[in-house]
């Protein structure tokens, strides 16, 4: 079959473009690992022999689902995951634990998984700790942070963000300042004169951390939904 040239130039052109499209839509996870629930590259002090809580966060950043995961931990920590599977923007919290040892402590967390055509998908991270003896400082909350340089002594350390009993399913995070995002949300709702007024504090509040990569677009908008349906203040 014969083609002219511009009919040859436009098909290598549809190509071209297709070829682009698959490239930007690639499968992809991740993976953020959190120590007592602090994700830092500047480890804070654990008494020997106290629990360390590992959590590792996985989310499908993709478009497809995801099956076959599993998260290991490079120190042989045996973590447990509440599913094998994600669909896309799904995430989930995996966790494992362990007590305090002497010293500086890293060990990172790797997942992997396949999508629906068996390709392969993995992501890393790593947390730290420092196991101390003889502590003297007071940690009242025992988020690793002593009180001494803890902006939040009392701190709520749900695994989830909780609003009014509305469960976000997103991961409180703790701060370096020692503050939870759900001490954040419950310092919303502390200044908010109305429901309005704390909804669209906790709205600042998420868009910052969407902003700062703390959180996706998926888990702002659950956040959102659950202080739009509480009855706070």
């Amino acid at each position: 079959m014969n083609y002219s040239k511009k009919t040859l130039w436009i098909l290598i052109m549809m190509v071209l473009l297709l070829g682009v499209t698959s490239i930007g839509q690639a499968q992809t996870i991740e993976l953020r690992k959190y120590t007592n629930g602090l994700h830092t590259t500047s480890p804070r002090n654990i008494q020997v022999g106290n629990q360390v809580v590992w959590q590792y966060v996985v989310t499908n950043a993709g478009e497809k689902a995801l099956h076959n995961i599993s998260v290991t931990d490079n120190q042989g920590v045996l973590v447990t995951c509440p599913s094998d599977a994600l669909g896309s923007g799904e995430s989930m919290i995996c966790q494992a634990t362990g007590a305090a040892i002497e010293g500086l402590y890293q060990n990172s967390g790797t997942v992997t998984a396949a999508d629906p055509d068996g390709n392969p998908v993995t992501a890393t991270d790593s947390s730290f700790y420092t196991g101390v003896i003889g502590e003297t400082s007071v940690d009242t909350d025992g988020d690793g942070i002593n009180n001494d340089v803890d902006q939040c002594p009392d701190s709520n350390l749900n695994t989830t963000v909780v609003i009014a009993g509305c469960d976000s399913g997103v991961s409180n995070v703790l701060f370096d300042n020692g503050c939870t995002m759900a001490d954040d949300i419950d310092q919303c709702a502390a200044g908010a004169k109305n429901h309005g007024k704390f909804v669209s504090c906790v709205a600042k509040l998420t868009n910052y951390w969407k902003k700062n990569k703390l959180i996706s677009g998926k888990e702002k908008g659950s956040i959102q939904r659950c202080a739009a349906k509480s009855d706070i203040p």
